[in-house]
């Protein structure tokens, strides 16, 4: 049986196809950059991030690399398994 499950899982890694990522020429990370519009003060649009990364994530200190309010630049390194 158990050589039937691994045979199976190494049969499904080998269909999987890699995903088109946007990767980053200096870092050869994968990185989303963009720049939405939105309403609110600098402060009020800082918070609402803020209060997102929150929720998105359980332990926030292992992700946020920078978190400055006056200047309105939070930075979030993180991350996810994409394939394989």
């Amino acid at each position: 049986m158990l050589a039937v499950v691994s045979v199976a899982f190494s049969q499904k890694n080998k269909d999987i196809e890699k995903p088109d990522l946007p990767i980053d020429e200096d870092s050869q990370l994968v990185t989303y950059k963009e720049v939405v519009n939105e309403t609110g003060t600098p402060q009020e649009l800082y918070d609402r991030a803020l209060s997102w990364v929150k929720k998105q994530y359980k332990n926030t200190n292992e992700v946020l690399r920078v978190q400055d309010r006056d200047k309105g630049l939070i930075e979030l390194r993180s991350s996810v398994r994409i394939y394989g």
